[in-house]
């Protein structure tokens, strides 16, 4: 979950905000973690995300967002991909290719310097309450699916 399933409930986040309801199911490995995670978000508006994530396969990796004109693709690896699909009626209608900079982090250390050098505690581009809204989401997420972690004291 706080590895590889923060990554579609983070786009769900930005796309649809908050859920009004959560449903998961997922596998739990011998070492306590989830090894694969499927989640359904119901939102007010009707809307719906569904979400999986799994170190058990090797999947696509590639993430849609369906509105009621067509759909978005974004290709492997979703979260920094480097090409997106709009699709209208069932055609590509048109690509774009994104160049991806650096090795990963890059805008993330880029913003961090940003406030650093211009003594902002809180990014505009994420603010804190987007944080504090995607682990309220991870949370009803593992307690849905009865993940806990154990604390130090715990795994003596």
């Amino acid at each position: 979950m706080l590895d590889i399933g923060i990554y579609p409930i983070y786009i769900s986040l930005l796309a649809l905000g908050l859920p009004s309801d959560i449903k998961a199911m997922a596998s739990i490995t011998p070492t306590g973690v989830d090894g694969f995670c499927a989640m359904l978000f119901n939102y007010e508006n009707e809307a719906k995300a569904i979400l999986e994530s799994t170190i058990e396969a090797n999947t696509p990796t590639e993430a849609y967002i369906y509105g009621t004109n067509g759909k978005l693709k974004l290709h492997s690896r979703f979260h920094y991909s480097e090409k997106v699909s709009l699709f209208q009626n069932g055609e590509l209608k048109q690509e774009f290719n994104l160049k991806y900079k650096g090795n990963g982090y890059f805008h993330e250390i880029k913003e961090v310097n940003n406030c650093l050098l211009n003594n902002e505690l809180e990014s505009e581009k994420l603010p804190l309450n987007l944080s504090l809204n995607l682990i309220s989401i991870i949370d009803k997420v593992k307690q849905e699916i009865g993940l806990t972690y154990k604390n130090k004291a715990q795994l003596k």
